[in-house]
């Protein structure tokens, strides 16, 4: 299934209604666009990462009355908030399907904030845009994002059997697809691509190479095989467990190598036999 829309038009089309309400707007002195909006990486399921630089004394007037402001232009769902210091973050799926994640920063603090893009201004009433400091971090140290990794699976390895005694099929289903974008793909992203390696789960498969984005959809596609009908095909479900935790030890062994992780064979000698003894799945 695809949305109908395959461009980054009704974005753009946004961003430049965003843009005229916020020039009418004397509270905001600049606005400027993060994100993949600003690295060129945008494409037709890109949210909109607007910041706006506000007058300090009438910063929290706008923080009040965000959404209200958003809603003259487009009319927002939902309502996501969080704060990042000294920066106010508002999400909304809107109207026309495009979600915006609104960052409302007051003027004299736009400098002391780095930026992990350059940014691509709207408009800059008062310089503020020559301040800017650019930072362009992996997101993180990717062996300590791997050790972690590690950790959570070497805990949760047992959940194939856990659900499958329980004739939770949909679980076991909806697990074993959270152990591929979970574990799998940012331990590919750690070998290729490991500034990549910190983004969110479940939409990250484009930025794999070729290679490693086709045995994730092999994989993928064995699953939904396997879980088309339920109470599942008992073997197939076996095959298809047996594709995808063999693929995340080597995976995940790989990525520790790349970076140094210590790799706990003691643990790694455990999902095997619990998978030969428990599950009947020998894996490769």
């Amino acid at each position: 299934m695809r949305p109908t829309s395959t461009t980054t038009e009704r974005q753009e089309r946004l961003i430049e209604d965003l843009e005229r309400h916020a020039r009418g707007d004397q509270r905001v002195r600049a606005a400027w666009l993060e994100g993949s909006f600003a690295g060129g990486t945008a494409d037709a399921g890109s949210d909109v990462d607007l910041h706006v630089a506000i007058e300090d004394e009438r910063f929290d007037e706008f923080v009040d009355g965000a959404r209200e402001w958003v809603a003259a232009v487009r009319a927002p769902h939902g309502d996501v908030r969080a704060t990042f210091g000294p920066v106010r973050m508002f999400g909304w799926a809107l109207d026309d399907y495009v979600r915006l994640d609104l960052f409302v920063e007051r003027s004299s603090a736009v400098a002391s904030l780095p930026r992990p893009v350059d940014p691509r201004v709207l408009f800059d009433h008062d310089g503020l845009a020559a301040g800017f400091r650019i930072e362009k971090p992996g997101g993180g140290d990717p062996a300590q994002k791997i050790a972690d990794l590690l950790s959570i699976y070497w805990f949760g390895f047992t959940f194939p059997g856990r659900l499958g005694a329980r004739e939770e099929w949909g679980s076991q289903h909806l697990n074993a697809l959270l152990v591929v974008y979970q574990f799998v793909v940012p331990a590919m992203l750690a070998q290729t691509r490991p500034e990549q390696t910190f983004r969110p789960q479940l939409h990250n498969e484009r930025l794999l190479d070729p290679a490693q984005r086709a045995a994730i959809d092999a994989v993928v596609t064995e699953l939904a095989s396997a879980y088309s009908t339920l109470p599942p095909d008992h073997e197939a479900v076996r095959a298809a467990h047996a594709r995808l935790i063999s693929l995340a030890l080597r995976e995940l062994k790989a990525a520790a190598t790349a970076h140094g992780v210590a790799w706990a064979s003691d643990a790694e000698d455990a999902v095997r036999r619990y998978f030969r003894e428990e599950l009947g799945i020998e894996l490769r």
